[in-house]
């Protein structure tokens, strides 16, 4: 009885169904990581301009609302780091506080404005509202640790260098910092998540031997998060990979028979996974570090070599067997002793089997975690 259930996990049909439920689970785990929203790229550091600040400020400072109108992307890319907005920005201050000519000096971190019209000015009282349609070349700081199952952040900064904040904030009340995008814009295959936006200032210290000495700068951040609209990249990149490494895979249920269909199967996922390492390349980001898609690379070709190995040293065990049967007893060496039959030797091939199987899972699950 315990011969027969042990010999279960030597069929075919057994190992085949454990290999397919593999595969659905990960496709259930890829599945349960889209769902949820999830970016890593960081938020800009910017000190709030609170009540102790304000009280040291209120007789100089002065305070103006700010707005962003987002009204397309002309060029909108997450992989180059590469954004073209056009725009509507408007301040509305006091005019008694501080000189249109002062505000309108403004511009975005790490950005280039391309085009800026004349503003257009309108008066309520005291208060002076100024509209400026502006073209900008956008750059953010972005992680793509996760590529291609990542979520994204947008920073866009807006700053005056030519103000500190004891001269000039920007009010971050409620109903003062205004963010807004058109439902129309061009986002490529991203969906629009959410929008926030807050103020404040940053500090720029410019001598490394007096810490007293630094520079503020008024600060508005306006972030927008993006979802993915679309799996069609991440299905281009991941099912090329998987395809592969199930090749690999497949040679644990191949019969020695087709000794010759083993080597030439395992040796083609190597293949190509090299080959298809080029494709990857043009498709990712270009980062110093590993993204998930390296990750699932390296581990699939590494495991891809492994398999290759175990299975050329199984065979040529299993070919020395069927050659030490042509002999008599009488006439075999002594060495040829120790060698194994071939039912231990589909043995060995099973459990290969379960630990490289063990092995998918377990590491792919911790990528994807």
């Amino acid at each position: 009885m315990n011969n027969v259930r042990a010999g279960r996990w030597h069929n075919v049909k057994v190992k085949f169904l454990l290999l397919m439920l593999s595969m659905v689970y990960v496709m259930v785990l890829v599945g349960f990581t889209l769902r949820h929203f999830r970016a890593e790229d960081p938020v800009p550091n910017v000190a709030p301009v609170n009540l102790l600040v304000r009280t040291q400020f209120r007789d100089i400072a002065a305070q103006v609302r700010a707005g962003l109108c987002i009204k397309n992307f002309s060029k909108f890319d997450f992989v180059t780091n590469s954004f073209v907005m056009e725009a509507i920005v408007w301040f509305e201050f006091n005019k008694n506080e501080i000189a249109l000519e002062t505000v309108e000096k403004f511009s975005f971190e790490r950005s280039e404005i391309l085009s800026r019209s004349e503003p257009k000015v309108t008066m309520d009282g005291n208060k002076i509202n100024a509209k400026y349609n502006v073209i900008v070349s956008l750059h953010t700081n972005l992680t793509f640790k996760r590529f291609p199952l990542e979520d994204h952040r947008l920073s866009i900064e807006l700053i005056n260098e030519f103000v500190s904040p004891s001269e000039m904030y920007f009010d971050d009340d409620v109903d003062s910092l205004s963010f807004v995008i058109d439902e129309e814009v061009f986002t490529a295959d991203w969906e629009v998540e959410s929008l926030r936006a807050f103020s404040g200032y940053t500090a720029l210290h410019y001598d490394q031997y007096h810490e007293d000495k630094k520079i503020g700068i008024p600060k508005a951040v306006f972030i927008i998060d993006f979802k993915k609209g679309g799996i069609k990249k991440m299905l281009v990149i991941f099912v090329p990979l998987f395809a592969s490494v199930l090749l690999a895979l497949l040679t644990f249920l191949m019969s020695f028979n087709s000794y010759i269909s083993k080597i030439t199967l395992s040796a083609t996922a190597i293949t190509a996974l090299l080959g298809y390492r080029f494709v990857i390349e043009n498709m990712s980001p270009k980062v110093g570090y590993f993204t998930v898609t390296d990750k699932f690379f390296i581990f699939f070709l590494v495991l891809s070599f492994f398999i290759f190995i175990f299975q050329l040293l199984l065979i040529r065990q299993y070919m020395i067997s069927i050659d030490k049967d042509k002999f008599e007893p009488v006439d075999r060496p002594e060495a040829d002793a120790v060698l194994y039959p071939p039912r231990i030797t589909e043995r060995i091939n099973t459990y290969g089997f379960f630990v490289a199987i063990t092995l998918f899972i377990v590491v792919v699950t911790y990528i994807l975690k």
